[in-house]
């Protein structure tokens, strides 16, 4: 990332002038006895100005250090915001999906109860097309999402109400619940 490239410019600078003062500052001081005064005064001068050049070149490379990291710091917040942002969408995203594909497994599960009770009415056994009819009806209740909602309510309404009855010919309730079965199919959505 550019905010570590600039940080690690930043470093390299400021060790270089650190060498450079360190050089400068390790100079030796001109000598307390000088031989004119205008030589040790010239000298002196010269020490301290290359010493406060030195101290402004690290002030500026310290300030300017800090500015770059601050401004990596700052990218860098700027695309971790970002990356939460396309994060959280994503989630709420597949959060729709899922609760979707949850309707669609339970209309699948409704479904497939009716026609289990179809089986049940086929071999007679009226007593468990019954449980099938109730179990349907139960797991139906809870469903409040489809492709159209009057229609749900209303195959709600007629599970409800539905009871299987011990009958010479089931023909007539086989094909209620048949239809049933097809009528929620036209609600289940497609993936």
């Amino acid at each position: 990332m550019e905010w570590q490239q600039t940080l690690g410019d930043s470093y390299v600078k400021l060790k270089t002038v650190m060498i450079i003062a360190r050089t400068i500052m390790n100079q030796p001081k001109p000598s307390t006895a000088p031989q004119d005064t205008q030589s040790a005064h010239g000298s002196g001068f010269s020490w301290l100005l290359k010493a406060k050049i030195a101290g402004g070149a690290i002030a500026i490379l310290v300030i300017s250090g800090g500015a770059g990291y601050g401004i990596g710091r700052w990218q860098n917040q700027q695309l971790i915001r970002q990356q939460a942002e396309a994060h959280e969408t994503e989630r709420e995203a597949l959060t729709t999906e899922l609760a979707a594909m949850a309707t669609r497994s339970q209309l699948i599960e409704v479904r497939l109860l009716l026609l289990t009770s179809v089986d049940a009415l086929e071999q007679r056994n009226f007593g468990a097309a019954n449980t099938h009819l109730r179990r349907a009806s139960e797991t139906l209740d809870p469903i409040e999402s489809s492709l159209d909602p009057q229609e749900l309510a209303a195959l709600k309404q007629e599970l409800a109400t539905l009871e299987i009855n011990y009958t010479v010919n089931p023909a007539e309730q086989r094909n209620i619940l048949i239809n049933l079965s097809d009528r929620l199919e036209a609600l289940i959505p497609e993936i």
